[in-house]
């Protein structure tokens, strides 16, 4: 639940009557939406929140289904909820996790999706199943994964009992679900300021590189000034290489590193954390500090940048194991010249790429 909750996906289905994605969302630091009521399933919530559709209730539901009565009636006493899973299913792509191949559930989904087939909208749809341990449940399940590709729903099989390739699916669908996207935060009062520029410049030529601004004026501002003429001088639509996000302290130069500012900056911050797969984090203050913090709850892999003058920000980034421990996942090689001052604009782009997987 941990890869979903850190994942960019804002809307969720599920026929669960528990709380555990509520908490799991509510720990990953993002706001929730849930429709548990008939009625409910008439709304849609704000792109900064996710979305919980119970379709079948839930413990504290008055409109929870759960008897065999329930299930037959389904069709007839939650029309508001089948109609908004039928938008969902022409407009967005699913990925079904959780159920066997002989789940009621996916049999009213695999129906309801045979009756869009005449849609050209109808969005391609995706499924884990677990194989099944029997012989002849094996066979059968495949015979029905084959039907499934018919209706636009393709069907990954994991190993029996092999939750641990699960789970590296679900990290890798959060991953991918974030897109190529970076975002770089840092003080404008450090020196690396020509470092960034190059940064910036570099960061354009990795293909599809979406890159995520602050609306900061020192580190972000260089690297997206940089990144935003080499996409000028090449004819590149800018819309389509940066997105733009506030930042309160931009407002006044007397509010840098201010406390009282860290409540907006994290509200403001959220919604770019949760929508970015890398943090290029250069030496800063508490603002810095944040961003990193909420980037690391998120799932986000922080690549710091530093040099020999920044000893306080060294110190503080090799006491976070939780930061450097994911980094060595994608490169030692990296952290062994962090260690060392020896990083090099190409070895920070080396390991952009390598997380992107290039």
């Amino acid at each position: 639940m941990k890869s979903i909750a850190n994942s960019s996906i804002s809307t969720i289905w599920t026929t669960n009557f528990d709380k555990l994605i509520e908490q799991s969302i509510s720990f990953s630091g993002r706001n929730y939406d849930v429709r548990n009521e008939e009625e409910h399933f008439k709304y849609y919530s704000s792109r900064n929140n996710v979305e919980i559709l119970k379709i079948h209730g839930d413990i504290i539901s008055s409109d929870i289904v759960i008897t065999q009565s329930d299930y037959e009636d389904f069709n007839i006493n939650h029309r508001i909820a089948i109609s908004r899973l039928e938008k969902d299913l022409l407009s967005k792509s699913f990925l079904f996790i959780g159920y066997s191949y002989k789940d009621p559930n996916i049999k009213t989904i695999v129906n309801t999706v045979k009756q869009l087939l005449n849609s050209k909208f109808v969005y391609k749809h995706y499924m884990i199943l677990e194989q099944p341990k029997d012989t002849n449940e094996s066979k059968l399940q495949k015979l029905w994964i084959k039907d499934m590709e018919r209706y636009g729903i393709y069907v990954y099989e994991y190993q029996y009992g092999n939750y641990k390739e699960l789970e590296s699916i679900l990290a890798k669908v959060s991953k991918k679900s974030k897109g190529r996207s970076v975002f770089v935060t840092g003080s404008h009062l450090n020196n690396h300021n020509t470092i960034a520029a190059e940064v910036g410049r570099e960061l354009f030529h990795i293909n599809n590189l979406i890159l995520k601004y602050g609306h900061s004026k020192g580190i972000g501002s260089i690297v997206c000034n940089n990144f935003v003429q080499k996409c000028i001088s090449n004819n590149v639509d800018i819309g389509k290489r940066i997105e733009i996000y506030a930042n309160p302290y931009s407002f006044c130069d007397d509010w840098d590193n201010k406390d009282f500012l860290l409540g907006a900056l994290e509200e403001m911050r959220k919604d770019i954390l949760e929508n970015v797969q890398i943090l290029i984090a250069f030496p800063g203050g508490k603002g810095t500090k944040l961003e990193i913090e909420m980037a690391l709850k998120r799932g986000v892999v922080v690549i710091p940048v530093m040099g020999e003058r920044d000893k306080e920000f060294k110190e503080y980034i090799f006491k976070n194991l939780q930061l450097i421990e994911q980094l060595r996942q994608y490169s030692v090689e990296y952290i062994n010249k962090l260690e060392c001052n020896q990083v090099k604009v190409a070895d920070i782009i080396n390991c952009v790429r390598v997380i992107l997987n290039d």
